[in-house]
């Protein structure tokens, strides 16, 4: 079958909750052994407003794969590499639709500068965890009497892996918030950075090109990300786009602009 892997949207919310609902109680029976104490607990948090709220989130990226019934598979990490949910729905249970999940989350892990992944595996999906080169990282831990084993990745081409992490910073009009960063991380070892603006009238307009070569964007505000969102819909699928909520209300270079720039970005990309 023919799988597509994309960014989630909000519009998702529903049926990416039903897919992680099904999967869990059709296919981990043999970590809830049909019991519905279990399946409650592990259930509980798994509403439609819960995933609409991760799937908002700056913080989280969510990705669902696509198939000819629709969304058939979800998968969820946080900013700093833990792959919290990674489901198939089981009609396409075995038909490579968790690989093609967690192949994304890896390649968005190694944009976001990350070096490894971590995760607490169910006794279902320890198989396929294993096939994939993830190893046992301590002991088993409990939830609602079933077995979790954490287990870590270690992925090539992260931060401090010789690969330089491409950046792409926006704002409105390219003037001085984006060139800021732009002049302040391209500095950095290990790192390239552009910037653009997102207005027609912006001294650099942001390009499909620079949105393909970006590993990671940073805008400066909400309304950034949503006209990035509609304008390059389908090339933002699986990169890192984070909201660093920084007003237009410092000139080129401000030394508290700086510092913002400098604290912020490097504690997202969990950089020195």
């Amino acid at each position: 079958m023919t799988i597509s892997v994309r960014r989630t949207r909000p519009e998702d919310a529903a049926a990416a909750c039903r897919v992680v609902r099904d999967s869990i109680e059709q296919c981990c029976a043999e970590d809830h052994e049909g019991d519905p104490m279990r399946l409650d607990a592990w259930l509980s948090n798994k509403t439609p407003d819960n995933f609409l709220a991760w799937i908002q989130r700056d913080d989280l990226c969510c990705v669902v794969a696509e198939g000819e019934a629709g969304v058939v598979g979800f998968a969820m990490a946080s900013a700093v590499g833990e792959l919290l949910l990674c489901y198939a729905a089981p009609s396409v249970r075995f038909q490579g639709v968790g690989k093609a999940l967690l192949q994304a989350m890896e390649r968005w892990a190694v944009a976001a500068g990350l070096t490894g992944l971590r995760l607490e595996s169910t006794k279902t999906a320890l198989p396929f965890y294993e096939r994939h080169g993830f190893k046992a990282s301590g002991p088993a831990t409990t939830f609602a009497g079933m077995e979790g084993q954490p287990m870590s990745k270690r992925l090539s081409g992260g931060a401090g892996a010789g690969r330089r992490l491409k950046l792409l910073f926006v704002c409105s009009r390219n003037q001085w918030r984006s060139p800021t960063a732009e002049q302040i991380w391209r500095k950095r070892p290990g790192v390239q950075a552009r910037s653009g603006g997102t207005s027609p009238n912006a001294r650099h307009t942001v390009s499909v090109d620079d949105v393909l070569w970006a590993d990671v964007i940073f805008v400066m505000e909400q309304k950034h990300k949503s006209r990035l969102a509609a304008e390059f819909t389908g090339l933002l699928a699986g990169k890192p786009l984070h909201v660093l909520d920084i007003p237009d209300e410092y000139k080129y270079m401000d030394p508290e602009l700086v510092e913002m720039l400098e604290q912020s970005v490097a504690s997202i990309l969990d950089l020195p």
